[in-house]
């Protein structure tokens, strides 16, 4: 039977997993390598640096030589994400995440991967396409290969979001997979929470500050100056109180969705006729705006002018005539 030493010295072009294979095959110690019965310059050193620290992984988790798997010695790759998280609006920005090879490469192999976590592909950042990653042949231990996830910058105010890189099993080549197989980077949110403004338009949708009080109608509506993730409840409110001047609609919530800048719902004011003339009224409209994310606001700037359409009462006194003495009779009258 050969002897260990002469089976390196025939075999050493082979590839580390075959080199364990003839280790086992001849139960020869694995003591023989550190007993220097093997010269370390019979082997490249390529190869001397991968097949030691497959040794000496495989003394930590192997009692004895003999009974070590094989596949113990297999490459293997594992996933880093980033150290800090990145700023959505910075220029070109991207989430890097770290792919390290443990072993020697022996030949290409193609690692597919997935695209998770609450941020969305193609809207927060880039799409990718193929999601792959090769580790080519020439790969040594310790080698690293990254995969890049460019962020996109956008005007939502919305919570900070993560990209989560998960490895796949390999659909070709000798790597496999090591322990830890997905990552999380982090998307900071670069948007300030924004503000709501009323206004107040006609059946058209064109901007008003008044009506006639022979039923004039009045719309509020709402608007945010960014989109926001979250939903945003706009409630409305009037002062003086609906009296026998005018009317607030029984609805007084509008809605702007998420990722919205405008509003919906109908919440109207009605002007009511009576036949009294008096001066024009003033309706303050008023609101307040919330939502998830951190709208918390207080409106309460916005005017509306109900016009009397009455005509203006005239009031009229006669010339009136009298001898000295006697008494004089005016007529006064009230018109309009």
């Amino acid at each position: 039977m050969p002897s260990f030493h002469d089976s390196l010295q025939n075999r050493f072009g082979q590839d580390l997993r075959q080199l364990l294979l003839t280790a086992r095959r001849e139960s020869t110690p694995m003591a023989n390598l550190a007993a220097g019965l093997i010269p370390a310059g019979d082997l490249p050193k390529r190869r001397l640096r991968g097949w030691l620290k497959a040794a000496i992984l495989a003394a930590a988790s192997c009692a004895a030589w003999l009974a070590c798997p094989t596949t113990a010695f297999a490459q293997t790759v594992e996933i880093a994400g980033p150290s800090v998280a990145v700023d959505e609006d910075a220029a070109g920005a991207e989430l890097t995440f770290t792919v390290t090879l443990t072993g020697d490469a022996t030949d290409d192999s193609v690692i597919p991967y997935t695209l998770t976590g609450t941020a969305t592909e193609g809207a927060d950042y880039a799409t990718i396409t193929p999601k792959t990653l090769t580790i080519p042949s020439t790969g040594t231990d310790g080698s690293t290969y990254t995969i890049g996830v460019t962020i996109t910058d956008d005007d939502i105010d919305e919570p900070n979001e993560t990209v989560i890189v998960t490895l796949n099993t390999p659909t070709s080549g000798s790597t496999t997979l090591g322990t830890t197989t997905s990552a999380t980077g982090t998307i900071t949110d670069a948007d300030a929470a924004p503000t709501v403004t009323l206004a107040l338009v006609d059946s058209d949708g064109n901007p008003i500050t008044s009506i006639g009080e022979n039923g004039g109608i009045a719309t509020v509506t709402a608007s945010l100056n960014r989109a926001s993730s979250e939903e945003t409840t706009v409630t409305v409110s009037v002062s003086p109180d609906p009296s026998d001047d005018f009317t607030l609609s029984q609805n007084v919530e509008l809605t702007i969705a998420a990722g919205a800048t405008t509003s919906t719902g109908d919440v109207t004011i009605t002007a009511v006729d009576n036949s009294v003339d008096a001066p024009n009224k003033t309706v303050t409209v008023s609101a307040t705006a919330t939502n998830s994310q951190g709208v918390n606001q207080t409106i309460s700037d916005l005017t509306l002018t109900i016009t009397d359409n009455e005509p203006r009462r005239t009031l009229t006194i006669s010339h009136a005539t009298a001898n000295e003495g006697d008494p004089a009779s005016f007529s006064i009258r009230l018109s309009g």
